[in-house]
């Protein structure tokens, strides 16, 4: 708080992002993404099984006129 030739002048604190940064410097949130070439990742896993089934074109397209 401080006095002005104003009136009074005051600064509130953002609760919400001083607790965000007290839980951050605790190390209650993980912002790194770990990525690691396991057989169990899911993308890994849908690559191999869709690998070599790729849609095929179709010989004769309908054409809408």
């Amino acid at each position: 708080m401080k006095k002005t030739r104003d009136g009074v002048e005051f600064h509130l604190a953002d609760r919400a992002k001083a607790l965000e940064m007290g839980a951050r410097h605790l190390g209650m949130f993980n912002d790194k993404l770990k990525l690691q070439g396991d057989a169990e990742n899911p993308l890994t896993v849908l690559l191999r099984e869709i690998q070599g089934s790729a849609l095929q074109p179709v010989a004769n397209p309908i054409e809408d006129d």
